[in-house]
């Protein structure tokens, strides 16, 4: 009877037919009618596929760091408060984000505009918004969305994501291993693995000739408007450049190895850079004039070749290190210094 959203009457009046032993008031027997209309929105295949087009147009994954959670490496920082449309969103988030939802560091949830879908609903439902019945219907459809379709819709939604997110994740990992196991064999050869990053930094590893590890590091090159302690870390903040000084105009004892990752501002500034040492354009000169410089320092030998003299010293120390070459190399040298 409510659903025929009759105009004459009234609640008392509608009701009190299916009153009994078990439904003894009003209330009673409206509150059991709307369960039912609840269960019956909720059952209806087109008002759910309407619904969950929308949300999965419309709506954002969110995630939160949870309350007293420890994440200790930062790991799942930049999703503290994270926010990214559904139909946009990353499959590789997705992941990061399921992780941390099950380490107990974040809480994920679909964000969407709840509004419009009681909107929508109301429309389809509600035949006559005169009717006495309209605040029943109304309260019903809040609770067949908020009770039963929000929270079905949403898992759904997941775990789409989350399917497609692992599907691409081996498609990923088979392509790079396709590449990586038809890489040439590197032998006798310093490695310097690169993984890019844009937001949490690329991860830069060194390894020697032998395949033992030297070194590691993350630079975070890309990110605009972030901390000096987010960007450099532990590494140092250069504050002036100079081409080949004299030992008395050298501001610190720490020399520049010519190795940078530059952004394309730098070509402006070389356009209009006037000749610096030797009479010649510096790209030192042109580094100065960047706002900020970050370095990583490191301890180790470093080797001289703007002129020829180190040019061959340091040619002769890494020909030495080469065992395919140093025994040729010392006979070769014994027979030049013994005809001379």
């Amino acid at each position: 009877m409510i659903m025929a959203f009759p105009k004459k009457g009234s609640l008392e009046e509608l009701s009190k037919n299916y009153l009994n032993e078990s439904v003894k008031t009003t209330e009673d027997a409206i509150a059991n009618a709307s369960y039912i209309i609840a269960e019956w929105i909720s059952d209806n295949a087109y008002y759910r596929k309407e619904i969950r087009n929308f949300i999965y147009k419309n709506g954002s994954v969110v995630s939160k760091i949870k309350k007293d959670a420890q994440d200790e490496k930062k790991t799942y920082e930049m999703y503290y408060d994270f926010n990214e449309a559904v139909k946009y969103i990353k499959h590789y988030r997705v992941l990061a984000i399921n992780r941390g939802e099950k380490e107990k560091i974040l809480t994920v949830n679909i964000d969407f505009n709840e509004e419009e879908v009681y909107a929508y609903l109301n429309k389809k439902i509600i035949k006559d918004s005169t009717s006495f019945v309209v605040k029943v219907v109304e309260d019903a459809i809040k609770d067949s969305c908020k009770r039963l379709i929000f929270p079905s819709i949403e898992r759904e939604i997941r775990s789409e994501l989350t399917e497609k997110a692992d599907k691409l994740a081996i498609e990923t990992f088979g392509v790079n291993l396709e590449h990586l196991l038809l890489t040439r064999p590197i032998k006798g050869m310093v490695v310097l693995g690169f993984d890019p990053g844009y937001v949490n930094g690329c991860k830069l590893a060194v390894v020697d000739k032998n395949g033992c590890y030297l070194d590691s590091c993350v630079i975070k090159p890309f990110l605009k408007n972030a901390s000096e302690a987010a960007l450099v870390g532990s590494k140092i903040i250069v504050k002036n450049l100079i081409e080949k000084p004299a030992v008395e105009e050298a501001p610190s004892n720490i020399a520049i190895l010519g190795r940078y990752i530059i952004t394309p501002e730098i070509f402006n500034i070389l356009e209009n850079q006037a000749p610096g040492k030797g009479g010649e354009i510096q790209l030192t000169d042109a580094l100065a004039k960047l706002d900020k410089i970050y370095g990583n320092t490191f301890e180790g030998k470093t080797y001289d070749i703007g002129n020829r003299l180190e040019w061959l010293k340091t040619s002769i120390e890494f020909a030495m290190d080469d065992e395919e070459s140093k025994n040729d190399l010392i006979r070769y040298m014994k027979e030049i210094i013994a005809s001379n």
